[in-house]
């Protein structure tokens, strides 16, 4: 909601946007369109940052609070978990995308002390930072490579596909411990000069081993 509108009018209507979410999540599966599109819309909105409860309390989050958030009892927040969030909305990249905005410490902001009796608070905040997590590349993409990010939300293309393109993951396969269609696996996946230098490197002097 942009200038020009009255603080309360745009703090209420922040509340109504998180009043349907809280209500969305309740619905559990038959809610996911809802769920899906207001977590694009309260993110982009920051309505979560600052909202009117119905009662007309004003309600304000830190930006490093998003868990906090979902956490809060209805109506100062969702009264669910960051999990049941990312469940619902699967593989809609845009809203993933958006969680993983919300969940985000600001630059220059100190690490949070984390209450250990909240796991699920602790997952949310610390995930982010795995190299292998949709969360960790989805950050890359965006800073790095934002036409790849792009395209990723449009669902042109995968996360891992888009994390290849960008030469930050490299492609890789996983072989039995068979040594027959082991190397049945490797002939199909490696071009006549890479299995050239894989023999090398397997039988020369160090045995791959240097």
């Amino acid at each position: 909601m942009g200038d020009g509108v009255p603080a309360t009018q745009r703090l209420a209507a922040h509340g109504a946007m998180v009043s349907d979410l809280a209500q969305a999540m309740g619905l559990g599966e038959a809610g996911i369109a809802g769920v899906r599109a207001l977590v694009r819309a309260i993110v982009r909105d920051e309505a979560w940052r600052g909202f009117a409860t119905p009662a007309g309390e004003e309600v304000t989050w830190a930006a490093d609070q998003f868990a906090d958030f979902v956490q809060a009892p209805l109506f100062r927040g969702l009264h669910t978990t960051v999990s049941d969030i990312e469940y619902l909305i699967g593989d809609d990249m845009r809203a993933v995308d958006a969680l993983h905005v919300a969940l985000r410490r600001p630059p220059g902001r100190r690490p949070r002390t984390i209450d250990p009796t909240t796991p699920d608070t602790v997952m949310a905040l610390t995930k982010a930072t795995h190299g292998n997590s949709r969360a960790y590349a989805l950050r890359r993409l965006r800073v790095e490579r934002p036409d790849l990010h792009a395209r990723v939300l449009d669902g042109a293309v995968s996360v891992h596909a888009a994390m290849l393109q960008a030469g930050f993951r490299t492609k890789a396969i996983t072989l039995p411990i068979d040594g027959i269609r082991a190397a049945g696996m490797i002939r199909r996946a490696f071009s006549p000069q890479e299995l050239a230098l894989l023999v090398d490197a397997l039988v020369g002097p160090c045995g791959g081993g240097c």
